[in-house]
C-alpha cells in the first residue's frame, strides 16, 4: 500500500535548490556571485517596487530562477552595467555657501564682547 501523493504542478527542481534572498536596487538590478542580473516584469499584474526582496533559486542543474511573492519573474544576466557619466567640473566649480558673520552690534554678541555695548549705545 503506497500512501504517497503524486506531485501535481510542483517541480522537484524548484524544491531541491539553493535559495538566496536579494534586494532590488533602483534600476531593478540584483547582484549574485559578482554577476549582475536585471529583473523584468513579464506579467503586468505583478508590480515590482523599489527595494523589493527577490528570492533567487539555484537548481542542482545550475539554472537560476528568480521569484517574487511566489511567482517566477524573468531574469537576464548583464555583461556590464553602464554607469552614468559624471562631470567632475560640476563638483569642483559648485557654488560655495556664503557664511554670515553678524556685526559686533548684533544683540546676541552684546553680552559676549565688552566693546560691543559701547558700539551699540553709539548706534542708538
Amino acid at each position: 500500500m503506497d500512501v504517497h501523493r503524486p506531485l501535481e504542478g510542483i517541480s522537484l527542481e524548484h524544491i531541491l535548490c539553493n535559495r538566496e534572498v536579494r534586494t532590488l536596487n533602483n534600476n531593478c538590478f540584483v547582484q549574485l556571485k559578482n554577476n549582475f542580473y536585471q529583473i523584468s516584469n513579464q506579467d503586468e499584474k505583478i508590480r515590482l517596487p523599489k527595494k523589493a526582496k527577490i528570492e533567487i533559486r539555484q537548481c542542482l542543474s545550475g539554472k537560476l530562477i528568480a521569484m517574487f511573492r511566489g511567482k517566477i519573474v524573468k531574469m537576464t544576466q548583464l555583461d556590464e552595467i553602464e554607469s552614468p557619466v559624471i562631470d567632475e567640473k560640476q563638483f569642483i566649480t559648485g557654488k560655495s555657501r556664503k557664511v554670515y558673520i553678524p556685526p559686533l552690534t548684533h544683540p546676541y554678541k552684546v553680552h559676549y564682547h565688552p566693546g560691543a555695548k559701547s558700539q551699540l549705545q553709539n548706534v542708538i
